[in-house]
């Protein structure tokens, strides 16, 4: 069974002075707002939207398509600390916080403030040949890397940042995980992200080459980077890094290698 709370307000509050003291802060996809109230109160209305409210005709203003949703339901309080994610990085916002006692009184309070910007680096320092696809000699192969925004079925490759390692000669130590420096790096700036960039994800291809008869071996990975929302988890600093797996591609082949990916993200004005 389901409970839905319709709040009845005044159309003119009888207390016009509902809060006592606030306190805001703000990140790069999530804005906390403190409010005191001198009574016991509720939160009718709380969130930030990239476009400025519509006021109604008892003069409260109303989100339009507001981002992000309260972590944690609001209660009856006098004290309420209400946070909001995900934001989308480096936009401008327009907050709003309605807040009614039991009698039908409410305050409303509105502010304005700009996410903080994405700092994104993704690095590709190794590569680990688990099997180098040739079981008489040492293989030869040549190596893919790149960096994608977007969601997984659509998407959006980061301009100049397609990495290759031209083909050599590479050995997997009897099966048992030879490592390869690469040393590649995308250092990114500063920047706004819009919604569709919000997801960060790596790929890496390799083709392991075959003189004929024999044909050509293939390996791939493909990785979204698990990029945390919020006050307390935003920040990945320093880097964390994990290897992503790239089993063959190619039908009864056994090609097979791992990437190392270190990446950080941080957030600034």
């Amino acid at each position: 069974m389901e409970t839905l709370t319709v709040y009845c307000l005044f159309r003119k509050p009888r207390a016009t002075r509902l809060i006592s003291d606030q306190n805001r802060r703000f990140g790069g996809t999530w804005f906390v707002h403190q409010v005191i109230t001198y009574m016991p109160t509720e939160i009718v209305l709380i969130g930030a939207s990239r476009e400025k409210p519509l006021v109604d005709h008892a003069g409260i203003p109303q989100l339009v398509s507001r981002d992000g949703m309260p972590t944690a339901p609001p209660a009856l309080s006098t004290n309420h600390e209400v946070e909001i994610n995900p934001l989308f990085p480096g936009h401008h916002y327009f907050a709003v916080v309605v807040v009614t006692d039991r009698l039908g009184n409410w305050e409303v309070i509105q502010w304005e403030f700009t996410a903080k910007r994405r700092k994104l680096t993704v690095e590709f320092p190794t590569i680990h040949i688990f099997n180098d696809g040739d079981p008489s000699s040492y293989g030869e192969a040549g190596f893919w890397f790149r960096i994608f925004t977007g969601p997984v079925n659509s998407p959006i490759l980061l301009p100049d940042h397609d990495f290759h390692v031209p083909t050599q000669d590479i050995d997997d130590w009897g099966e048992t995980d030879r490592p390869y420096p690469v040393d590649f790096a995308f250092l990114g700036e500063p920047k706004s992200v819009k919604p569709e960039e919000m997801i960060v994800s790596v790929s890496s291809w390799g083709v392991e080459e075959d003189p004929w008869p024999d044909s050509n071996e293939g390996a791939g990975g493909f990785t979204e980077l698990p990029l945390p929302t919020g006050e307390s988890s935003e920040t990945v600093s320093p880097p964390t890094t994990f290897t992503m797996n790239c089993p063959t591609t190619t039908t009864d082949d056994d090609f097979h290698y791992g990437v190392d990916v270190r990446w950080s993200v941080t957030y600034v004005k």
